[in-house]
């Protein structure tokens, strides 16, 4: 599976065009009031496309990328819940932030 480093406008946008779904489209004139740099890279990546006389839509690639991106938050779960281990080795529960590990003296 490819990655893609995803933007927070094109995160935004894709899942403005997801949840309005594959088969509603929008107008040049509505494309024009958002920001163009998200809709050029999701013209690029083939996320969505421009049907003529119809306007832009989400295409299965966009769909497909879209899936990707929640699968790999579900990645990020712990896999199994019950398990109620440390946060990391690099956090001290008793001061609430890095544990602060003690430098070597050069002896």
């Amino acid at each position: 599976m490819k990655r893609h480093p995803w933007s927070r406008m094109q995160f935004y946008m894709l899942r403005m065009f997801v949840e309005a779904g594959a088969t509603t489209f929008m107008t040049i004139e509505e494309a024009q009031v958002w920001d163009q740099r998200p809709f050029r890279s999701m013209l690029i990546q083939r996320w969505i496309a421009h049907k003529p006389g119809r306007g832009f839509h989400v295409t299965k690639e966009g769909l497909k990328a879209w899936r990707d991106f929640q699968e790999g938050e579900q990645a990020m779960q712990r896999r199994k819940e019950s398990q109620h281990l440390p946060l990391t080795a690099y956090f001290d529960m008793a001061t609430g932030g890095p544990r602060v590990v003690a430098k070597r003296s050069a002896a």
